[in-house]
């Protein structure tokens, strides 16, 4: 199984040097059209996954589909690729509020938009290697973690919303509120 995990570690690192390597080599800003096109693409791939789950459940691919440790079922292709699929759904959804949050850095630091594609690529790499290097949390920890990270998102949420309401949302309350996020997190 170590094979098959070290496969697509590979594959992702294969996936992500044409977008900072290649594409984007040279900082420029990146339009809204070509930024959804970049959207559906990994979208197409994140979906097309599903049926490499459901081909490599259904045959018994690298010995997948073994007993699930949650239920003690068997898991087959259609399973298996519902269960992806749902998890998808679900983090695809979760996504959305980091678009706000941001959204609110680049504007509170301003960055340059020629610079955010770049910003934002080594930020989510660096991330993703404090996870992959870090010990696994105490459950009880994490949960209390994430808990206060999406309480204070809802805050944040919350008061830009009640700006936008009370028709003040001018850039010294954003840069207030924002100032007011960073001091809490």
């Amino acid at each position: 199984m170590t094979g098959i995990w070290l496969a697509f570690l590979g594959f992702i690192l294969v996936l992500l040097f044409p977008d900072l390597g290649v594409f984007h080599r040279k900082a420029r800003v990146v339009e809204v059209r070509e930024a959804l096109g970049w959207s559906a693409v990994w979208i197409a791939l994140g979906l097309s996954f599903a049926a490499f789950v459901y081909l490599g459940y259904e045959n018994r691919w690298f010995g997948l589909g073994a007993v699930d440790s949650v239920n003690g079922a068997r898991n087959d292709g259609r399973t298996a690729a519902i269960k992806y699929l749902t998890g998808y759904v679900v983090e695809k959804s979760l996504s959305v509020d980091n678009i706000f949050v941001i959204a609110m850095i680049f504007g509170f630091f301003a960055v340059p938009a020629v610079y955010q594609h770049r910003v934002l690529f080594w930020g989510i790499w660096e991330e993703a290697n404090k996870r992959i290097g870090a010990e696994k949390p105490d459950l009880e920890k994490e949960i209390a973690r994430i808990e206060g990270q999406m309480a204070r998102a809802q805050w944040a949420i919350d008061r830009y919303f009640e700006a936008f309401e009370a028709g003040t949302l001018k850039a010294e309350l954003c840069n207030e509120k924002v100032r007011d996020l960073r001091t809490r997190m």
